[in-house]
């Protein structure tokens, strides 16, 4: 059902996790990923969820039938990034819903943003 209203998007997924060496972080090699989901503009209340440093940050909701995910608690994997608009937005929230249409909510952060961008 939410391929109807779907558009295509490309995820950059990390395939492996990254690691310190000699005390540095090397982050993950990635691959592409296409994926049909709907976007949202993200309202206020949904903003308030986010961490305080993030709710100034252009931030989208995607609805899909493709699980995403956030950076893990260790930090030793990063999040996925989702191309919109050919701009990046991380993975920051994700939500499984199975009642009525099987899905995935989905709260994306524009990356790498000042204030006032």
């Amino acid at each position: 059902m939410i391929n109807i209203f779907s558009e295509d998007l490309v995820v950059i997924r990390p395939t492996t996790e990254g690691a310190y060496v000699l005390g540095k972080f090397v982050p993950s090699k990635s691959t592409n990923l296409k994926i049909k989901a709907t976007i949202e503009p993200m309202n206020a209340q949904t903003l308030l969820l986010l961490p305080e440093g993030e709710r100034v940050k252009e931030s989208i909701r995607i609805y899909t039938d493709v699980e995403l995910f956030t950076v893990d608690s260790l930090k030793t994997k990063r999040a996925d990034v989702v191309c919109y608009r050919g701009r990046e937005y991380e993975v920051q929230m994700v939500k499984h819903w199975t009642t009525l249409i099987p899905h995935f909510a989905v709260v994306a952060v524009l990356k790498n943003t000042k204030v006032g961008d």
